[in-house]
């Protein structure tokens, strides 16, 4: 497939059957040919939330301070976090996801001004501190993702640099690179889409910490840096990006680099999912094929599939979700029913053990208390759709309350178990 083959198979694959209110921003690479488009065209200049595709920035600010003297690999984050017992986690544990640090911090849902709607808005360095101090670290130097292990990274490498976050991207790579419009947050005042969860409008997301991810780009922005990663420049970021391309660590899903993940076909790849964005960008640099997505709907389950896809060389419009097939659905119900009732162990006893770690009944109930006291008490909810995109099966659950309504959105693995709960 051509450049231009790929980029609108992309579209394709993610607008069909119904396009709108759907801003899909995709980049394809193919035999040195590098094809921009966007729908509708006026998302060209907008800028999107590219979530944790922001870690691979994050990790690759810690490479250009490793090689101009400012930090080392093996720093520990001691050094400028209090820390207390946790204070030898070093800098490339944080970015290889291999300090034991769980995924989310302990009191991520838990300080005041809290709201599901924008959930890092005041989540603040001394909230990121007191977890760090109070975290349980479990299988160190085994590879288990972590969002919060790269706002630690991200507050680090602005305490070792004496300089903002914000303003070290802004130095160090998007200024460098040609990025003009990406920045943290909506701070370089360009105009922002309007970002969706299934069709209904949600609010953007502020983050404090934004290492984990809180930057927005444009498509443009994004085509450049897909360019980087596949031809990396001479110049600085040039040897940075490359040190933080090279695999470090073996593990069962493939390798790992500082910020990229590698699969065992050989892509190199991270993909990103805010309230109401998704993204994902995808690499063979073997072959130079490349393929990126932004869009504004967080409901696009199959883009991370058809990203991937278009990066191997195939057609990505084969990646489009099947039904899932009503016993799916009456699962889904089954869950559902469990929730708006607010039956926490039953919930709980629906979850994969690693899930139930993470989405404790405490949360849950928290977290539902603070939905029914916005929106009211729930009056009808039903199974809108089940699709299933490489073995994991996602359920919308759609809940009429008396002031308001939501999306529930489920997700399950091969096994039937609940992985997944996003509310919108």
């Amino acid at each position: 497939m051509t450049a231009e083959a790929i980029a609108h198979g992309l579209i394709d694959a993610l607008t069909e059957p119904d396009p709108s209110p759907l801003m899909v921003a995709v980049v394809a690479v193919e035999g040195g040919e590098m094809v921009e488009a966007t729908t509708p065209e006026d998302a060209a200049d907008l800028l999107f939330e590219v979530g944790s595709i922001a870690k691979t920035m994050t990790a690759t600010l810690l490479a250009d301070l490793v090689l101009d003297g400012t930090a080392r690999l093996d720093d520990q984050v001691g050094t400028w976090l209090d820390a207390g017992d946790n204070a030898d986690i070093t800098l490339e544990q944080l970015a290889l996801h291999t300090s034991g640090l769980p995924r989310l911090a302990s009191n991520a849902f838990d300080w005041a001004g809290f709201t599901l709607s924008d959930p890092y808005a005041g989540y603040t360095a001394a909230h990121a501190e007191e977890a760090l101090r109070a975290a349980s670290r479990e299988e160190v130097g085994t590879s288990a993702y972590s969002n919060f292990g790269y706002q630690l990274l991200g507050l680090a490498l602005e305490r070792a640099s004496g300089v903002e976050f914000a303003e070290l991207l802004r130095a160090r790579l998007f200024e460098p690179l040609g990025m003009t419009g990406a920045c943290v947050c909506g701070g370089s005042g360009r105009p922002r889409a309007q970002g969706h969860d299934s069709g209904r409008p949600v609010g953007h997301w502020s983050d404090l910490l934004a290492g984990a991810g809180g930057v927005d780009a444009t498509a443009t922005d994004m085509a450049v840096y897909l360019q980087a990663i596949l031809s990396p420049p001479e110049r600085a970021p040039g040897p940075a990006i490359r040190m933080a391309l090279g695999p470090r660590i073996d593990t069962e899903r493939g390798k790992v680099g500082l910020g990229w993940q590698i699969s065992a076909a050989g892509l190199t790849w991270h993909n990103g999912g805010t309230g109401g964005f998704r993204s994902c960008l995808a690499v063979d640099r073997a072959s130079g094929r490349g393929a990126l997505v932004l869009a504004n709907d967080t409901s696009l389950l199959h883009l991370d599939t058809a990203v991937m896809a278009a990066a191997s060389g195939a057609d990505p419009r084969d990646s489009r979700p099947a039904p899932a097939g009503p016993d799916w659905e009456a699962l889904a119900r089954e869950v559902g029913e469990r929730i708006v009732a607010a039956d926490w162990p039953a919930v709980e006893a629906a979850m994969s053990p690693a899930t139930a770690e993470v989405l404790t009944r405490q949360r849950l109930a928290e977290a539902w208390a603070e939905l029914i006291a916005e929106r009211g008490e729930p009056t009808t909810w039903t199974v809108t759709r089940a699709t299933v995109i490489k073995g994991r099966t996602t359920a919308l659950i759609t809940i009429d309350h008396t002031d308001a309504s939501t999306d529930l959105s489920l997700t399950f693995d091969e096994q039937r178990r609940l992985v997944g709960i996003l509310v919108s």
